[in-house]
């Protein structure tokens, strides 16, 4: 019940309060704020528990004892996101800053370009995206984030949408070509 003061209020609106305190050296403090209550005729009743409550022992031991956060862990950067303006092409998009990537690692088979068009601009049109160009030879080709982290080109190949482009080396190539396989 803390000093009282949410029983006061209460009753100074009209309402009806109870509260428990476990402190009883709190009772004093609770009296004298309900005090004049009881002058202006409200009904307040304070009972005195007899016995001192103990709590029962508790057989518990928690998995992990100390959760603090560590003030000197290392924090994520925070991630720049872009937003896709235009689909160009089934694997091309442009960007609000007017540039246009390429899907890194992807080729699209000629009779799943409609379908992969469709993805994109069902779920990449108007979405903030983050990009990771690993290579300095092709600035434009990029992996593609969605903003929950959903990786766009692998999502791409497992939904049978595209296939490993095998003839440019990047960083996730092999990746690819394992999720490509798992789809097969």
């Amino acid at each position: 019940m803390g000093s009282g003061t949410t029983a006061q209020v209460a009753l100074e609106l009209g309402r009806e309060a109870i509260g428990y305190e476990l402190n009883p050296d709190f009772l004093p403090l609770i009296e004298a704020r309900l005090a004049p209550l009881l002058a202006a005729g409200h009904e307040v009743k304070i009972h005195r528990r007899e016995e001192t409550l103990v709590p029962a022992p508790v057989d518990y031991v928690p998995a992990l004892p100390d959760l603090r956060p560590l003030s000197d862990a290392p924090r994520r950067k925070k991630r720049k996101l872009y937003r896709v303006t235009a689909v160009l092409g089934a694997r091309r998009l442009q960007l609000a800053d007017e540039r246009e990537i390429t899907l890194l690692g992807l080729a699209v088979p000629p009779e799943r370009v409609g379908e992969a068009e469709t993805y994109l601009e069902t779920y990449l049109l108007g979405k903030r995206v983050e990009l990771r160009t690993p290579l300095e030879s092709a600035p434009d080709a990029a992996y593609v984030y969605l903003k929950n982290r959903l990786f766009v080109n692998r999502k791409m190949i497992e939904m049978g949408l595209a296939e490993p482009e095998e003839t440019t080396e990047h960083p996730y190539r092999e990746k690819f070509r394992r999720a490509g396989e798992t789809r097969e």
